[in-house]
C-alpha cells in the first residue's frame, strides 16, 4: 500500500491526531511500518480517549455485579475484571 507523498501523509496524521478522521486497522498498520512508532504514540489522543472509556465501562460493570450478588458466573466476571491491569496512559515519545 502506498502511502503517497509526504506532505499529503502529514495532512493526514494531522487529522487523525486531531480526531477529525478515524483510520482504518490497515492504515494505522502503514503507518505503524512507515514510521516504526508504536500505534499509541501515533493516535496518542484517540487512544488516551479508549482508555478512559474502558476504565469507565469497567468500573460500571464491576459496581452492577457487585450490586446484582455473586453468583457463579457473577463472580468469574468480576474476578476477570480485577484481574485487567490498569492500561498506563502514554505520553508522547521522548526524541532527542
Amino acid at each position: 500500500m502506498a502511502l503517497g507523498g509526504r506532505a499529503k501523509l502529514g495532512a493526514k496524521v494531522s487529522r487523525y491526531a486531531h480526531l477529525t478522521r478515524e483510520s482504518g486497522l490497515q492504515t494505522a498498520l502503514a503507518y505503524v511500518a512507515a514510521f516504526q512508532e508504536a500505534v499509541t504514540h501515533l493516535f496518542l489522543v484517540l487512544y488516551q480517549q479508549v482508555v478512559a472509556e474502558v476504565r469507565t465501562h469497567n468500573v460500571k460493570l464491576s459496581k452492577r455485579l457487585k450490586h446484582n450478588g455473586a453468583n457463579q458466573i457473577g463472580a468469574r466476571k468480576l474476578e476477570s475484571l480485577e484481574a485487567i491491569p490498569e492500561a498506563e496512559v502514554c505520553q508522547w515519545p521522548n526524541r532527542p
